[in-house]
């Protein structure tokens, strides 16, 4: 049977469930040859891992960092970095504190429009919290205080569009800082699903030369969200581009998307090569 691969894994230093070990655990019984931790906006997860030595399976360490854009969202996949390079804690750092704010704001957004009440202690406890803050926390309190009856749900009736209507007044890290942030740690850089930019295919061929003058080495084109049809599309333009391809489930655990299954996705993906992993071991 084929060794599969995973580069876009969550833990529960960011919005998934499982620690760092128990991914690593899962990564072994699930046929993986290689998995990257890819938490957003922190490496704590990563730092969980430090040594980590197994010879059948290859453990890559990464980050998701977001970024501003006039619509859509753009995430930012890091691979192989220094997790202690002061250049990216620093914007680890600024972010966490600008997320923590975006969340006040579209919870702000959501009490006025929906008569929504969450109690001041939990934001006061979720500021406390160790890695990183999100939207999914957002979410989990509205299905503990009986707005949602999961967190998908959540999402679809308050926090897609809270987050659209207060997309000019929070304060997000620029992608430019982004990738001068993974290059100072000397990572590679891949544009994660670039499906959630929603962008035509000539606008993503003009962001991505963008991308490219800033540093991306990669695409992801293997995703959970990304339907055959899309992925011969950002094929195309991996080729006609020259960008290397990344890939991965996003798998979170059970709680925020208990459908995705790790090393497979929720397509059955079961990724087997990966130019860019291909590049990291060069």
């Amino acid at each position: 049977m084929d060794k599969l691969i995973d580069m876009h894994i969550h833990t529960c230093f960011s919005d998934g469930d499982k620690t760092p070990q128990e991914i690593a655990k899962m990564a072994k019984e699930n046929n993986l040859k290689a998995f990257a931790i890819t938490d957003h906006d922190t490496v704590l997860g990563c730092r969980e891992l430090t040594g980590y030595n197994d010879r059948e399976v290859q453990y890559i360490p990464g980050i998701e960092l977001s970024a501003f854009v006039p619509k859509g969202r753009m995430h930012i996949l890091g691979y192989n970095i220094d997790i202690y390079n002061p250049e990216l804690q620093k914007v680890i750092d600024n972010k966490k504190r600008n997320s923590f704010n975006s969340l006040l704001i579209m919870y702000n957004y959501l009490r006025d429009k929906y008569s929504i009440s969450i109690p001041d202690f939990e934001f006061d406890e979720l500021h406390k919290k160790i890695g990183d803050v999100g939207r999914p926390d957002l979410a989990k309190f509205l299905v503990k205080y009986g707005y949602a009856s999961n967190v998908e749900e959540a999402f679809n009736r308050y926090l897609i569009e809270a987050f659209d209507k207060t997309r000019e007044l929070r304060k997000t890290t620029t992608k430019e800082e982004c990738f001068s942030a993974i290059k100072s740690a000397g990572g590679y850089i891949s544009l994660a699903h670039p499906i959630t930019l929603k962008l035509e295919y000539e606008e993503l061929k003009r962001e991505l030369l963008y991308l490219k003058t800033l540093g991306l080495d990669a695409i992801e084109i293997s995703h959970s969200n990304q339907n055959e049809e899309y992925r011969k599309m950002l094929l195309t333009l991996r080729d006609e581009l020259k960008l290397l391809e990344s890939g991965g489930s996003d798998y979170h655990g059970i709680t925020v998307k208990p459908d995705i299954i790790l090393g497979q996705g929720r397509n059955n993906i079961k990724i087997k090569e990966l130019s860019l992993l291909n590049k990291i071991n060069s």
